[in-house]
């Protein structure tokens, strides 16, 4: 592991009772730049004043196997002689009723409010604002599935998407997990997951998810995916298939906004004709 040269520094951008963000400024990185993939990644302290008892390290890797993107790792560690109470990673976000006792599936989940705040505006507020919960050990998590929470937490945490599994073989299972994190993504701010959730759920599109996937982006204002339905239903033999089926009578009854829209993608266009004398 590579030692950073001497000028490289981290600088507060903002500032909370208990959490501190940085840029990490690296003066020399147009050397680093010939440096082979998979290279030894570049190390420095980052020092936090406020975070007294507490090592920040930040982890840069050089030409990361990800074309045009670079990989930086902040990890945040207790230093031997520190004896204060944990409080800066100390969040607990039990997903449970209004018991509080574990009740969604009986699971607890274990987080840090630093990354929570970091990647959520509305976890942000919640943890280091004005509300209650800045206050609490714990927060309460409510009308959401405990796997979904867990997906969009490792999100959070590792940038990735839930990985397939045999029961998300079938499209339906895959599409109603993603519309589950979606929702989710949602609720937190959490754009650019929303955007990747879309992005699935446009590939999931067929003949038996079409219809609630329309129905879905309509009621979640996703376009990419209305446009991704609307086109596929735009195929003569596509909508053939989805038309005699009650599934379809029953979302054109009930939503006739979509059944008008549906129309219109078969309507021919007028020709009009003008004559110069």
């Amino acid at each position: 592991m590579t030692k950073a040269r001497k000028g490289t520094t981290a600088e507060v951008v903002f500032d909370a009772p208990e959490a501190k963000s940085f840029h990490l400024r690296l003066p020399y990185h147009s050397a680093t730049m010939n440096l082979p993939s998979g290279a030894p990644c570049i190390e420095t302290q980052v020092p936090f004043p406020s975070l007294a008892g507490f090592r920040c390290t930040a982890r840069y890797w050089p030409n990361w196997e990800v074309s045009g993107r670079i990989k930086i790792s902040v990890v945040v560690t207790r230093t031997p002689h520190s004896h204060k109470k944990h409080t800066v990673l100390a969040a607990h976000i039990d997903l449970l009723a209004k018991t509080r006792h574990p009740a969604v599936e009986g699971e607890t989940f274990g987080a840090h409010r630093l990354v929570l705040a970091a990647r959520s505006p509305v976890f942000k507020a919640e943890l280091f604002g004005e509300m209650a919960e800045s206050k609490a050990s714990s927060i309460t998590i409510e009308d959401m599935r405990a796997p979904t929470f867990k997906s969009m937490l490792d999100y959070m945490y590792h940038g990735l998407l839930p990985a397939g599994t045999a029961e998300m073989d079938e499209a339906s299972r895959k599409k109603m997990e993603f519309e589950h994190l979606y929702v989710a993504a949602d609720r937190y701010g959490l754009d650019t997951l929303k955007a990747m959730c879309e992005e699935v759920l446009c590939a999931t599109v067929s003949v038996s998810t079409v219809l609630s996937s329309l129905v879905f982006a309509d009621d979640r204002t996703c376009p990419k995916l209305k446009s991704r339905c609307l086109a596929f239903l735009a195929v003569g033999e596509n909508f053939t298939e989805v038309a005699v089926t009650n599934e379809y009578l029953d979302v054109m009854k009930d939503m006739p906004s979509l059944l008008t829209q549906v129309q219109n993608l078969f309507k021919k266009p007028r020709l009009s004709w003008s004559l110069r004398l």
